[in-house]
């Protein structure tokens, strides 16, 4: 959460999200690296689709910054680690025992940052922060019911939904501009991804009637 923040600073929240939501091609990549699983040879086609989604987001989104575009790299990366581990975690722990760890360290961790760097509270803003903590709560709380009820690797391309919201909040409400192959790079990432989840349900369902 932490890389994400600091890497909006660096690029539009559309390229952000985008590029954040590479997760699932690392919990792919992690599953191979920690569970042995091999990626048959269309899954890294549909992965460079993403990937090359990566390069045209950089070169045409000009508030793009190199060191934003890691730094959310990163983000996507420590989240496809969240995503395996809510995975492994199943049903054995009820999704507010597993959000209340998260939001307990999260507050501990970003307490201590904020006597570093943080800055006194506007009024203006305390509604904002009540109805971000009140929204992200509840976020929190359906996406760990479903990465408990599943493979991380099936359940997370859903979340792709999120990047066609933000985009148009970005447009409608930022009043953000997207070039042409910005957005092209944003519709390679989400089809590679969606090809990938769409290969491994046929995968999965051929093996059932095998």
């Amino acid at each position: 959460m932490f890389l994400f923040f600091l890497g909006v600073h660096y690029m539009t929240i559309g390229s952000a999200v985008t590029l954040r939501y590479l997760a699932p091609l690392f919990v792919a990549l992690l599953s191979v690296v920690l569970f042995k699983k091999a990626l048959l040879p269309p899954q890294w086609f549909f992965f460079g689709l993403a990937f090359l989604g990566v390069y045209l987001i950089k070169g045409f989104d000009p508030t793009a910054d190199l060191f934003g575009v890691i730094v959310v790299l990163f983000s996507a990366l420590f989240s496809a680690g969240v995503y395996l581990l809510l995975s492994k975690i199943g049903t054995g722990d009820h999704p507010l025992v597993v959000v209340f760890y998260f939001m307990l360290i999260a507050t501990a961790l970003g307490g201590i940052g904020s006597l570093f760097y943080g800055v006194p509270l506007q009024i203006k803003d305390t509604p904002q922060l009540l109805l971000l903590g009140v929204v992200g709560y509840f976020g929190q709380i359906f996406m760990t019911r479903a990465f408990q009820s599943g493979p991380a690797a099936q359940i997370a391309p859903f979340k792709y939904v999120e990047v066609v919201f933000t985009l148009s909040i970005g447009v409608f409400y930022f009043q953000e501009s997207y070039h042409f192959f910005h957005l092209l790079g944003t519709l390679l990432i989400i089809l590679g991804l969606i090809l990938n989840i769409r290969y491994l349900a046929l995968q999965k369902l051929n093996q059932t009637k095998a």
